[in-house]
């Protein structure tokens, strides 16, 4: 006799139960794939998170600090200040951690990011530190990146101090931000600072176009402050970058750049002071514009019709060093080298009044401080335009004692056909001095003058020509004893 045994699964079919119980496992395993696949492909809903918590000390990474509740990831918009009055927070980026967010909004109060060990706040979007409600700079909407614990803030998009409203931006004590460009007062009526103090503080570009930097003043009021040690940068990746620093950048724009204390540093590429707009720089007590990253920087002070630039370079140590210096190209500029100040172009020519502006310049200091201008090539004092250089003299004319100017090419002075401005060269005091490796031409198809008095000194390694060419005019006085 033969005996079959049968594992009946149910009344209608007859299936050994072993063989059932592996296609179960098996649709089991294959819904759980599917899951898993849907899970993957499917993706993480961005949520908009305001910030909750209106004083104190507490962690960016804290959940229940959001409304909606939640970490913030690099989808997620985040936002200061919506709904919440007198907001003064100090915020934790604990270590070890990395703290994330897409675009970053602040919109009034006072936000202060801190940590230990050496943390990081990466964002995917833009910043914006921005109060339209705000009546002056005090009461609105401040933003600080401590850097006691090694604090850095990372944006992968522009950063916006000073919208329509008023904002600062401060990094200190170390502390490191970095975005694609820095708009500091970006609209007309807006108002915005931003501070790097301290050594190590950084404030950093990382925009690799022409059009890509600092926009300082763009159409509203901006400031950038300089200090203790501090550094403002463009990328300096292996070609040098292009990005520029503009100061005072639209018709509208009114921008400041300030570079104080030794150790304090701008290295840029091309800079532009005034360009459409009205814009200052002032170098003190030992800080520094470096524009020699690229193999041609230039400077312009008032680049555009209706610009106007002023430029101090103040007290021993305090540079500015580039390739080509054009002052007053097209707009109305002066440059007031003073007490120690050094400002050089290392590798090309220097232009005051280029295309029809105009640019006036004054070298003076004291005995214990020189200052000294430095032109490697050519100089053009009136192209264009109205050019007048007073070395020994301050820019309203009174006499101020020991200067230097040097000339590594010619010196041209109412360099162009037809330019019947009053184009000068003055040389006051027996400490005031002038060295011109080539030729000087004063009067050279326009009009020039060239006048020494009180004693000055004025070398000339080739020769003079005065009135050179049919329809110029040239003058040279030698006043006084010595």
């Amino acid at each position: 006799m033969r005996h079959e045994l049968v594992l009946r699964c149910c009344a209608f079919c007859k299936i050994p139960s072993a063989t059932l119980l592996a296609l179960r496992l098996r649709s089991i395993a294959t819904v759980l794939t599917t899951l898993l696949l849907l899970v993957s492909v499917t993706p993480t809903l961005a949520v908009d998170r305001d910030w909750n918590k209106v004083s104190g000390t507490t962690g960016y990474v804290t959940a229940a600090n959001w409304t909606p509740s939640g970490e913030p990831s690099l989808l997620d918009n985040v936002a200061f200040g919506p709904n919440l009055v007198g907001l003064d927070v100090d915020v934790v980026l604990a270590a070890p951690g990395l703290a994330l967010a897409k675009n970053v909004t602040f919109t009034n109060g006072q936000v202060e990011f801190i940590g230990f060990g050496g943390v990081r706040l990466d964002n995917n979007g833009v910043v914006t530190i921005d109060d339209v409600l705000a009546n002056d700079l005090a009461s609105g909407t401040r933003v600080t990146v401590n850097g006691t614990g090694g604090v850095t803030w990372d944006s992968v998009g522009d950063a916006i101090v000073g919208d329509a409203g008023y904002g600062t931006l401060t990094a200190n004590s170390g502390g490191s931000f970095r975005s694609q460009d820095i708009f500091i007062g970006n609209q007309v009526g807006s108002v915005g600072v931003v501070n790097v103090a301290g050594v190590g503080s950084l404030l950093q570009t990382d925009g690799l176009d022409a059009s890509n930097g600092f926009f300082i003043g763009n159409a509203g009021a901006g400031t950038l402050n300089v200090t203790g040690g501090g550094t403002a940068r463009i990328v300096n990746d292996t070609s040098g970058g292009i990005a520029d620093f503009r100061v005072g950048v639209t018709a509208d724009g009114l921008g400041s750049m300030n570079i104080s204390g030794v150790g304090s540093q701008v290295i840029a590429e091309d800079v532009f002071i005034g360009d459409f707009g009205t814009g200052h720089l002032h170098i003190a007590a030992g800080g520094v514009l470096n524009q020699n990253i690229h193999t041609s920087p230039d400077a312009f002070v008032a680049q555009q019709v209706g610009s106007t630039g002023q430029v101090t370079v103040n007290g021993d140590g305090s540079q500015w060093q580039m390739g080509r210096l054009e002052i007053g190209n097209l707009g109305d500029a002066t440059l007031s080298v003073e007490a120690g100040g050094l400002v050089r172009s290392n590798s090309n020519d220097m232009s005051l009044g280029d295309a029809g502006g105009s640019g006036r310049v004054a070298v003076f200091g004291t005995g214990a401080s020189p200052s000294t201008l430095h032109v490697t090539n050519d100089l053009y004092v009136g192209s264009a335009g109205l050019g007048e250089m007073l070395i020994g003299q301050d820019l309203s004319g009174t006499s101020d004692g020991h200067g230097s100017l040097t000339v590594g090419g010619y010196l041209f002075i109412g360099n162009n056909a037809g330019n019947e401005f009053d184009n000068r060269l003055i040389v006051d005091g027996s400490n005031a001095t002038v060295n011109v490796a080539g030729v000087m031409d004063v009067g050279i198809g326009g009009r020039g003058t060239l006048e020494a008095s009180s004693g000055a000194t004025v070398t000339v390694g080739s020769w003079i020509d005065v009135g050179l060419s049919a329809g110029s005019s040239g003058t040279v006085v030698l006043d006084g004893a010595g």
